[in-house]
């Protein structure tokens, strides 16, 4: 649900503009507190279940369904944001319908790749990665950037059902002829969509023409973040890991702040209603904001090296268990802020007339 949507949809027409103030960051800086609780807690958990369990042998790649779990289980619970949070709509308590939806998540997905990796016997080194990126690459491409255009006059609950259908089929697809979409344009999406970076860029352009050029803007933002990081030697750009993509692989640093760019960029901006950016008129509050989410993620890549460094004497696995909980933010990043809401009242940008709209831009 847009923001425009959100207010429509519990404020009477023409009443809206009333009840909007600026944003502010007050609660969500606790809900931000709550996914570094969150992560420590299901970091903990995971690596004791999938370790004890031993699932297809996954000693000592427990790390894969630790990953898979938080990244997956994310998507899990953003479909159920998408489909207007049905099957469980009927639950008036915000804080029981969150709760329910969080430990169906996982529960969901830890049945998935214990399936998968078990009974199927599937390789997890081979094929979490792609499975993650790609399916994340469909939700993004139908209802983030797509705007659920193509099912726009469906209900929330059929519309998912049958993107769902998509995804589910398109991943395969994906897997089985190309390995995956990489998806390292994760942390952009994120940030531009959050901020209104594609609605203020792409204003009065409609769809399709507005998903290829916010594709386009951030396949030239991905390609930039890898070549920086290639000349800053964390990313290898001549050795492919997966499938034909010529783009190399990044080093087990870049994978720590990847995972923390993920898991705390919506889910810091969301709850926080992008405070202090959204004081900033546009388009420089989103750039502001990009940089900003960047520079947050890398020290606190810093930070997880240094702490973890201290708990395990083998660098290579302190490198490993610091990116395994640096992924866990992203389920109770997406949790937070699309299952219980956290920062969902309407607010304004500075400049702006409408949350969610920039049709109309108030002068300076």
């Amino acid at each position: 649900m847009s923001s425009t949507e959100y207010i429509e949809s519990i404020a009477p027409p023409g009443e809206e503009s009333a009840a909007i103030d600026r944003s502010r960051p007050v609660p969500g800086i606790y809900w931000v507190l709550g996914i570094f609780v969150g992560a420590t807690a299901t970091y903990l958990i995971s690596r004791g279940v999938y370790n004890a369990l031993n699932i297809g042998g996954s000693k000592p790649t427990s790390s894969l369904y630790i990953i898979g779990t938080s990244t997956l289980g994310a998507a899990i619970a953003t479909t159920f944001a998408l489909a207007a949070f049905k099957p469980f709509d009927r639950i008036s308590s915000n804080a029981v319908r969150g709760s329910v939806i969080v430990v169906v998540s996982l529960l969901l997905v830890f049945g998935f790749w214990t399936i998968l990796s078990g009974p199927a016997n599937v390789s997890m080194a081979r094929f979490a990665f792609p499975i993650i990126g790609t399916t994340w690459f469909f939700i993004a491409a139908t209802s983030f950037i797509g705007e659920d255009a193509h099912v726009a006059n469906l209900s929330p609950g059929r519309r998912t059902l049958l993107n769902l259908v998509l995804w589910v089929a398109g991943t395969a697809l994906v897997v089985a002829s190309i390995t995956w979409i990489p998806p390292f344009w994760f942390g952009f999406i994120q940030t531009l969509l959050v901020t209104g970076g594609f609605a203020y860029a792409l204003h009065n352009v409609r769809q399709p023409a507005k998903s290829l050029y916010a594709w386009s803007i951030l396949v030239i933002l991905t390609t930039a973040a890898i070549l920086v990081s290639s000349a800053l030697n964390t990313w290898v750009i001549h050795a492919p890991r997966f499938g034909p993509w010529p783009i190399g692989g990044p080093s087990p640093e870049w994978g720590i702040f990847f995972g923390l760019w993920c898991g705390l960029n919506y889910g810091v901006l969301g709850p926080m209603q992008c405070w202090p950016f959204s004081r900033i008129r546009q388009p420089w509050g989103t750039v502001v904001a990009t940089l900003a989410v960047i520079a947050w993620c890398y020290l606190l890549t810093l930070l997880l090296i240094a702490i973890f460094g201290g708990i395990f004497s083998n660098h290579a696995q302190a490198l490993v268990e610091a990116q395994d909980w640096a992924w866990n933010t992203v389920f109770w990043g997406f949790c937070f802020a699309l299952v219980f809401g956290a920062g969902s009242r309407p607010y304004l940008w500075r400049g702006q007339t409408t949350p969610g709209s920039w049709e109309k831009v108030e002068a300076e």
